[in-house]
């Protein structure tokens, strides 16, 4: 009798200590447009190597949640381009103009981000040095809603379940009825596309140089693509290096630095032949065609190739 007993008090404290399942669901979360992204600049920027288009290190500052789940960590990485430099009469850069382009979400999904265009003055030191430190913080908005896969905490009660269960009871072998009853389908014979996320970031470049008096609203720009485009798993390219790409100039802007474009990143072309839309806006001086120019560029919507 007391052998009974203490096999039943074991048994309970067993359930109660397992009363709580804790597991992890996957649930897609819609990220409005608009939403508030705080960032904080992660790199040194140097007066020195600074140039228009340079990409420029961010990580987010505060992770972002909604309806309490996080989209965003805190510390996810994210990215700003240079769109100008300014020069003093001495000829050295004394202001540099950012924007924020992108940050990365919980399930590496690439958000594009809106922002106003911020300004930061160089103060050079005896030794002709400016740097403008890391630690600077600017917050961007979502540009576009987007659907994130993000993980919630589930707490599954099983302690009625542990209770209730005939304790001398023979278990019952379980038979997978979904299993017996599935199709067997041959993987090759089946061909799924891959697919080209949204947001998925294009390295691009200018590749021909340009006349003040070639260009005017609506003038189509070649570009080129820097680097191969794979799928996740690598074994399709989407993008071949040096895919052909096209801007359209969308506006001629006169200052006392000269004459500047703005340039809409358009499309590239795919390795399939697809045309692939492109978002991207970025401030070029006549003078900057006369080198290669690196244009950071994302895919405008999820497309199937």
């Amino acid at each position: 009798m007391k052998k009974t007993l203490f096999i039943l008090l074991s048994f309970c404290i067993f359930a109660n200590s397992n009363a709580h399942t804790f597991f992890q669901k996957a649930e897609s979360i819609l990220l409005k447009t608009g939403q508030l992204v705080p960032l904080t600049l992660d790199e040194d920027i140097s007066a020195e190597s600074i140039l228009p288009n340079n990409t420029i290190d961010f990580v987010a500052r505060t992770s972002v949640k909604i309806n309490g789940i996080v989209v965003i960590e805190k510390g996810a990485i994210a990215e700003g381009s240079v769109v100008r430099t300014e020069n003093d009469l001495d000829g050295r850069i004394n202001a540099v103009t950012i924007t924020l382009n992108w940050v990365q979400a919980v399930d590496s999904k690439t958000i594009g981000l809106t922002s106003r265009k911020e300004t930061f003055r160089f103060i050079y030191d005896e030794n002709t040095k400016a740097i403008i430190k890391k630690g600077i913080n600017l917050s961007a908005s979502v540009s576009e809603d987007i659907l994130i896969s993000a993980e919630t905490s589930q707490v599954q009660n099983n302690i009625n379940e542990i209770v209730s269960a005939p304790i001398l009871a023979k278990p019952k072998p379980v038979i997978d009825t979904v299993a017996i009853s599935k199709p067997i389908v041959d993987s090759a014979q089946t061909e799924v596309p891959s697919l080209l996320e949204k947001g998925t970031p294009i390295r691009l470049s200018t590749s021909h140089k340009y006349q003040a008096d070639q260009f005017f609203v609506g003038k189509s720009i070649p570009l080129r693509c820097l680097k191969t485009v794979k799928s996740k798993d690598g074994k399709t390219v989407f993008i071949a290096f040096e895919a052909i790409a096209f801007a359209e100039v969308a506006e001629i802007i006169e200052s006392a630095f000269g004459q500047e474009i703005l340039l809409k990143v358009q499309y590239i072309q795919a390795n399939n032949g697809k045309t692939i839309p492109l978002r991207s806006e970025v401030y070029l001086s006549v003078k900057d065609f006369d080198v290669l120019q690196e244009i950071n560029a994302q895919v405008a919507k999820d497309i199937e190739l």
